[in-house]
């Protein structure tokens, strides 16, 4: 009676075990089956890119140098903007006060003020 019941326990948790197993092996065939699909997205996303002429290492290598050269050229515009805000200012401070702003030498007429805003 025991061995039975022993038994039929143990029936019953190779029952258990085997609809488990069933399931995780249904589910790594979807998984199979999606990564199958996945993969051949990508190689025909591959051949979509090389029928263009394009490689892709080409395309990062493009975008880094469009970055680096608009970075380069941000810097030159706050070089060039900085530049114009200062000059801005000395010729307000040579009008204002008859002056050079950088060796601060007298400017006699407004003819010679003229001349060292225009220099």
């Amino acid at each position: 009676m025991e061995l039975e019941q022993s038994c039929k326990g143990a029936e019953k948790k190779h029952n258990e075990l085997e609809k488990e197993t069933s399931k995780i092996t249904e589910k790594l065939n979807q998984l199979k089956l999606k990564n199958e699909f996945n993969d051949n997205t990508v190689k025909q996303s591959q051949e979509k890119i090389a029928e263009i002429g394009v490689e892709p290492d080409e395309v990062k290598e493009k975008l880094d140098k469009i970055r680096m050269d608009l970075r380069e050229y941000r810097d030159q515009l706050g070089e060039k903007q900085g530049s114009q805000f200062l000059y801005k200012k000395w010729e307000e401070q040579i009008a204002k006060e008859k002056n050079c702003p950088l060796c601060e030498k007298a400017c006699g007429s407004a003819t010679d003020v003229q001349k060292l805003v225009t220099k």
